[in-house]
C-alpha cells in the first residue's frame, strides 16, 4: 500500500511538471512571436500610425490610497497615448484619499451625468480636474473594488476600459502595445499585461525611472513569482488558448463585452477571474483562444507586500478567489463548448492550482508520518525531493530566461545571479509558507468567510527598508547555503585543465576607460584559463594589454620583447586615439571625425616585429582596423601580405536613424552631400560606407536596402550586426569562413557597384590550421557585463539560447561566431 500511494504522489509531480512544462514552451513561443512582431518598430510605430488607435477609459478604483493614488493618478495623465481619459472611483475611503486628490488635482464638483447600465452603490459628489479636463474623479459610498469599477464603467466615456489598481505604475508606452490586439481583431474583449513589482525600484512623481531587485527578502521572493505567474503561466495559457485570468491590476477591456456580461461580481473576492470567466459564456467556441489575450511587453508595477500577516491575507483572498470562481463556473470543466478552457484550463485549475496546495500538504504530512513509522522508502524520498526541488527551481530559471527575452529589466551587476539565488531558496520555507496561507484561504471559503480584509501599502514615496529581524529568519541559513554553493562554481573552474596558449593583446583604441574593444577577448582568455600576465588566473582588461593607457595617457609600441616566448598575437584595433576622443564626447560620435592624431596606426617596426614573430611559428589573429588608417600604406600591404587579403579602403556600419546627427560625424554629411549636390535630409535605418579617400556612400532601408540590418552568414545562421566592418577580399576563397550580407534591392546593389562594393563580402578569413585569422568586424568589441568566467553553467546555458536565437543579435554574435572561432583558435595551438 505504501508503494502504491508513493507511485501515486509521484505521478502527480511529474503531471503538474509537465503542465508547467507545456506552459513554459507555450510562452517561450509567445515572446519569439511578439520579438518578431515588433522587431525594429516602437510602440508608436506599431499603434500611431495614422493615429489608428481606440480611445481608452482608464477606472482606477481607490480605498484608503492616500499614500499612493496621487502619484498614480500623475503618472496614468502622462501617459503617452493620443487620447485617453482617467476616471478615479474613491470607494468611501476613510482616510484622505479624496482630499489628496482635491489639493494635488485642482478638483471643481461637476454636475453628475453616467449611464446607469451597471448597478452601483450611490455616488455622493463627483469633480474633474481644473488643470487636467482628462480626470474625472467620484466619490462613493463604500461598496468593494467590484462596485467601484462598475461606478467608474458607467462613468467612461470611451469603447475600451482599463482597469487598474490605485497603486498600479504604468509605463509611459504600455497602453501602446496593450491596445495591439484590438486594433488587428475585432473579436477581442479583452488583453492582460504583464504586472511587475514596484518594490526596489526607483520612482519619482509616479514613474519607475529605475528597476532594481527588492532588499527584502520575501519581496525578491515575489519577484520571481510573479515572473512565473504572468511570463510564463499567463502567457503559457495564453498560447495554449487556455487563458483565465486577466489581473485586476491592469487589464483591457472592450466595454460593451464587460456591460453585456453584467460587469465585475459584487460578491466575489476573486472579481477580475471571475468577470474573465464570465465572459468566456459570451464568446462562441471559435473565438475562445483569441478572444481573450495576454502579452509580455505591456507592462505595469505594483507594490507587494513585505510583511508576512499582510502576504498572509493577500494569499488568503486569491485562493479563496479562485475557489469561488471555479465552483461558480464549474459547468464549464470538460465542457469542448469552451475550448481549451473547458478541456484543459478548468481542469488543471481544479487539480492542481485548488487541490494541489491540500495533495502538497498531504505529501509533507505522509513523509513525516512514514519517517516516524521506520517505512520511508530512500529512493521514493530521493525522486520525490528531487521531482519536487528541480521542478520548482527550473520552472524558476525558465521564467527568469523569459523575463531576460522579453523584458530584460534586471541589469545590474549581479541581478541574473541573485534572482538564480531567489529560484533556488524560495523552495525552502517560502514555498511551505505561502502553501500555508493557500491552504487556509481553502477552509476560509468553506467556512463562508467572503470579505476581502486589509492589506496595509508602504507606498511609493517611502524609502524601501529592510524587513525587521524576526521576519527575516532565514536569511542566515539562506548566506550560508550560497556562499556554500558558489564555492562550486570556482573550485570546479580551479580544477579545469588551463589552456597552454600564450598570448599577447595589442589594442591602440582605448580612448576611454571601458576598455570595450578587447572586452570579450579578456573574459574568453580568462574562462578558457590563457595564461594571464604575471602568472595571475584572471585577464585583467585594465592592464593586460599593449597599446594606449587612457588613464596616464601613455602609450606603448609593440616590440620584439612583448612576443618572446608566446605563440599568439591578437591584435584588436590600431585605430588609434585623437584629440576629439580627449573631449569628452561621446567616442561613437567622433569615432570617424577628423581631428588630430594622438597615438595610432601600426608602425613599421611594429610589423617588423610581427613578421618575425610569424617566421618563428606564432600565429596572429587581427581585427577590423588593425591596419587600416591611419596606417600607412607601406605597412598596411605588409599586414595584407600576411593575411592574403587586400583591404579595400571601404569602412562601414548600420545607423538606427541617419537623422540622429549626434550619430554621424559632420565631415561625413559634408562629403556626401559634395559627393551626390543634395542636402543631408536622410532618415530611419540605413547604412553607412566610408572610404579611405573621403567618400561616402549611404544606403536606405526601402530606396536601396530590403531590410535594416547587415548580416553576418555563419554556416547558414543570420545573424544581425551592428557595430563597425571593413570591406577585404581574400586571395583564397577556401580561407573565407564567414561572410557579411547587405540586403540590397537592385538600386542599391548598383550604387554599390559604381562605388565598386561589392554586397557579399568576408567577415571572417583563416586558413586551416588558424594561424592567420582576419575579423573584418569588431568582433572583440563588447561595452555589457559578462558574468564571472567560472560559471560555465551560464556561459553554456547562454550559448544554448544564442543557437536557438532567443537572445539580442549582440549575444548571438558572441557565442555563435566569436566564441567558437576563437575557442578552434585556442585549440590550434594546443
Amino acid at each position: 500500500m505504501t508503494s502504491v500511494l508513493n507511485y501515486v504522489v509521484l505521478s502527480y509531480f511529474v503531471l503538474l511538471t509537465a503542465g508547467y512544462i507545456a506552459q513554459f514552451v507555450a510562452a517561450a513561443f509567445g515572446v519569439v512571436r511578439v520579438r518578431r512582431e515588433l522587431e525594429g518598430a516602437s510602440p508608436e510605430n506599431v499603434s500611431l500610425r495614422g493615429r489608428a488607435t481606440l480611445p481608452i477609459s482608464i477606472i482606477v478604483p481607490a480605498y484608503n490610497e492616500e499614500r499612493n493614488v496621487v502619484a498614480s493618478v500623475r503618472a496614468l495623465l502622462g501617459l503617452r497615448y493620443p487620447q485617453h481619459e482617467v476616471v478615479v472611483v474613491n470607494d468611501g475611503s476613510t482616510d484622505a484619499t479624496i482630499d489628496e486628490l482635491k489639493r494635488a488635482f485642482l478638483l471643481e464638483p461637476v454636475p453628475l451625468d453616467l449611464r446607469r447600465e451597471l448597478e452601483t452603490q450611490p455616488i455622493r459628489a463627483a469633480y474633474r480636474s481644473a488643470i487636467n479636463r482628462r480626470l474625472l474623479v467620484l466619490d462613493k459610498v463604500n461598496g468593494g473594488k467590484a462596485d467601484a469599477l462598475n461606478c467608474a464603467i458607467n462613468a467612461a466615456r470611451f469603447p475600451l476600459v482599463c482597469a487598474i489598481d490605485a497603486d498600479t505604475l504604468i509605463i509611459p508606452d504600455a497602453l501602446l502595445r496593450l491596445v495591439r490586439p484590438f486594433l488587428g481583431d475585432l473579436e477581442v474583449v479583452a488583453v492582460g499585461g504583464t504586472l511587475c513589482l514596484a518594490n526596489g525600484c526607483r520612482i519619482e512623481r509616479g514613474n519607475v525611472l529605475e528597476v532594481g531587485l527588492p532588499r527584502s527578502w520575501i519581496a525578491r521572493f515575489q519577484v520571481v513569482e510573479y515572473m512565473r505567474a504572468f511570463l510564463m503561466g499567463r502567457l503559457g495559457w495564453d498560447g495554449l488558448g487556455g487563458n483565465l485570468i486577466i489581473s485586476g491590476a491592469f487589464g483591457l477591456f472592450r466595454r460593451s463585452a464587460v456591460v453585456r456580461a453584467g460587469g465585475y461580481a459584487t460578491d466575489s473576492v476573486g472579481e477580475d477571474m471571475e468577470l474573465i470567466a464570465r465572459l468566456r459564456h459570451h464568446i462562441p467556441k471559435w473565438l475562445q483562444s483569441r478572444a481573450i489575450r495576454h502579452l509580455p511587453d505591456p507592462v505595469s508595477f505594483t507594490e507587494a507586500p513585505e510583511d508576512l500577516a499582510i502576504l498572509g491575507h493577500q494569499r488568503d483572498r486569491w485562493q479563496r478567489g479562485l475557489f469561488d470562481t471555479l465552483w461558480r463556473h464549474r459547468s464549464m470543466t470538460f465542457n469542448p463548448r469552451y475550448g481549451a478552457i473547458g478541456l484543459f484550463a478548468m481542469p488543471f485549475f481544479w487539480v492542481f492550482e485548488l487541490v494541489g496546495p491540500l495533495i502538497e500538504l498531504g505529501g509533507y504530512v505522509y513523509f513525516g508520518l512514514t519517517f516516524l513509522a521506520g517505512e520511508l522508502e530512500p529512493l521514493f524520498t530521493s525522486l520525490f525531493a528531487v521531482v519536487a526541488v528541480l521542478s520548482g527551481f527550473g520552472l524558476s530559471v525558465g521564467a527568469i530566461v523569459l523575463e531576460e527575452l522579453s523584458l530584460s529589466f534586471f541589469r545590474a551587476p549581479g541581478d541574473m545571479r541573485r534572482l538564480i539565488t531567489v529560484a533556488v531558496f524560495e523552495n525552502f520555507g517560502f514555498r511551505q509558507l505561502l502553501l500555508y496561507y493557500r491552504v487556509r484561504g481553502m477552509f476560509r471559503y468553506i467556512a463562508g468567510r467572503r470579505g476581502w480584509g486589509m492589506m496595509t501599502r508602504k507606498g511609493f514615496s517611502q524609502p524601501e527598508t529592510t524587513a525587521p529581524q524576526s521576519r527575516n529568519v532565514l536569511m542566515p541559513v539562506l548566506v550560508i547555503v550560497l556562499a556554500t554553493l558558489m564555492l562550486v562554481a570556482p573550485v570546479a573552474w580551479l580544477a579545469k585543465q588551463p589552456d597552454n596558449t600564450s598570448v599577447v593583446v595589442l589594442d591602440k583604441t582605448v580612448p576611454e576607460a571601458s576598455y570595450r574593444e578587447h572586452h570579450r577577448l579578456m573574459w574568453l582568455l580568462s574562462q578558457h584559463k590563457a595564461p594571464a600576465p604575471n602568472q595571475r588566473l584572471l585577464w585583467n582588461r585594465e592592464r593586460d594589454y599593449i597599446g594606449y593607457d587612457p588613464r596616464s595617457k601613455s602609450f606603448t609600441d609593440l616590440a620584439d620583447h612583448h612576443l618572446k616566448g608566446k605563440s599568439l598575437l591578437y591584435i584588436a584595433d590600431t585605430y588609434g586615439v585623437y584629440q576629439s576622443d580627449q573631449s569628452g564626447v561621446r567616442r561613437d560620435i567622433q569615432r570617424l571625425e577628423k581631428s588630430k592624431l594622438v597615438y595610432g596606426g601600426l608602425q613599421l617596426a611594429e610589423v617588423q616585429a610581427i613578421e618575425r614573430f610569424v617566421e618563428r611559428g606564432g600565429r596572429v589573429i587581427a581585427e577590423f582596423n588593425s591596419f587600416a588608417s591611419p596606417t600607412s600604406r607601406e605597412v598596411r600591404e605588409r599586414m595584407e601580405r600576411i593575411f592574403r587579403l587586400k583591404w579595400t579602403g571601404w569602412v562601414a556600419r548600420k545607423h538606427e536613424d541617419l537623422s540622429e546627427l549626434r550619430e554621424i560625424a559632420v565631415w561625413i554629411r559634408t562629403r556626401w552631400e559634395r559627393e551626390f549636390q543634395r542636402p543631408w535630409n536622410l532618415r530611419g535605418p540605413g547604412v553607412i560606407f566610408v572610404h579611405e579617400d573621403g567618400r561616402v556612400v549611404v544606403l536606405r532601408v526601402g530606396p536601396e536596402l530590403r531590410e535594416q540590418d547587415v548580416v553576418v552568414n555563419y554556416h547558414g545562421d543570420r545573424i544581425p550586426y551592428h557595430y563597425w566592418f571593413d570591406i577585404v577580399v581574400a586571395e583564397r576563397d577556401a580561407d573565407v569562413a564567414t561572410k557579411y550580407e547587405i540586403p540590397t534591392t537592385e538600386a542599391g546593389e548598383q550604387l554599390l557597384q559604381a562605388f565598386g562594393i561589392p554586397n557579399t563580402f568576408p567577415a571572417v578569413i583563416h586558413d586551416p590550421q588558424f594561424e592567420r585569422t582576419y575579423l573584418a568586424g569588431d568582433f572583440s568589441d563588447f561595452g555589457g557585463r559578462f558574468d564571472p568566467p567560472w560559471l560555465s553553467g551560464i556561459t553554456t546555458l547562454r550559448r544554448w539560447l544564442a543557437i536557438a536565437g532567443l537572445v539580442t543579435p549582440e549575444a548571438r554574435l558572441t557565442w555563435e561566431v566569436y566564441i567558437p572561432l576563437m575557442e578552434k583558435a585556442l585549440e590550434a595551438d594546443g
